[in-house]
C-alpha cells in the first residue's frame, strides 16, 4: 500500500499506473483538500480579521491569505503546523500591514458576545431582557477596563474560539503572555462589572 504525506495524503507510490497520471491525480486531491480548507476557514478567518481591521479589509485580507496558502499548499501539507495556524500567521502579516495605515480598532457588536452569558433554562421575556442589559454592560466593560491588546485577546478567545497558541501566532506574542492577558481581562471586567453577573472561565 502506498504512502501519505503528514496530512493523510496518498503519495501514489505503487500501482500500475503512469507517473504522470499518479502526479495528476495528486494534484486533483490536494486541490480538493485546498477548496475544502477554504469553505472550512473562510468566515472563521474573516471574523477574525474583523476584531482588527474594517469589514470590507478583512475580507480582502483574507482572499490574499487564501493566495498565499495555494501558492504554498503543498509545502503547507507536509508542515506538522496545522494548515489553519498556518493561515493565521499569514492574516497577522497582513493585517500588521494594512493597520500601518489605520489606528482603528473594531470590538465586536452586543449579539457576539452572547454566549458569554449564562442563559437560564426556559427563559422568560424579562429574564431575556435582563440578560440583554448584562451583555450591553459587558460590551461597555470591554471598552473601558481592558487595554487594547487585552481587548483583541479577549474576543479572540472567548467570541472567536482561538486557542492561546493561534492568538500568538496572530498577535505575533507570547503564547504565555496571551495567557497572562486573558486572566488579568477576566479579573478587571469581574471587578468592573462585580455582582451584575459571573462572566464564564475557561
Amino acid at each position: 500500500m502506498g504512502s501519505t504525506t503528514h496530512h493523510g495524503l496518498p503519495s501514489h507510490t505503487s500501482g500500475g499506473r503512469p507517473p504522470h497520471a499518479d502526479r495528476r491525480a495528486a494534484m486533483d486531491e490536494r486541490t480538493a483538500m485546498f477548496e475544502e480548507f477554504v469553505a472550512d476557514a473562510r468566515a472563521r478567518l474573516t471574523r477574525i480579521a474583523k476584531v482588527r481591521v474594517p469589514a470590507w479589509t478583512a475580507e480582502d485580507l483574507v482572499a490574499e491569505t487564501f493566495e498565499v496558502m495555494y501558492t504554498k499548499w503543498r509545502e503547507v501539507l507536509a508542515d506538522p503546523t496545522p494548515p489553519f495556524r498556518y493561515a493565521c500567521g499569514i492574516l497577522r502579516n497582513k493585517v500588521v500591514n494594512s493597520r500601518r495605515h489605520t489606528n482603528r480598532e473594531v470590538l465586536p457588536g452586543s449579539a457576539d458576545l452572547l454566549d458569554l452569558i449564562e442563559p437560564q433554562l426556559e427563559e422568560s421575556a424579562e429574564q431575556t431582557a435582563v440578560r440583554n442589559i448584562q451583555i450591553d454592560t459587558l460590551t461597555a466593560s470591554i471598552r473601558s477596563a481592558l487595554t487594547q491588546r487585552e481587548q483583541q485577546t479577549f474576543v479572540l478567545h472567548y467570541v472567536h474560539s482561538l486557542t492561546t497558541a493561534e492568538i500568538a501566532d496572530m498577535l505575533d506574542i507570547n503564547p504565555a503572555t496571551v495567557r497572562a492577558q486573558l486572566k488579568h481581562s477576566r479579573q478587571k471586567l469581574k471587578r468592573s462589572m462585580k455582582h451584575s453577573f459571573t462572566l464564564h472561565d475557561d
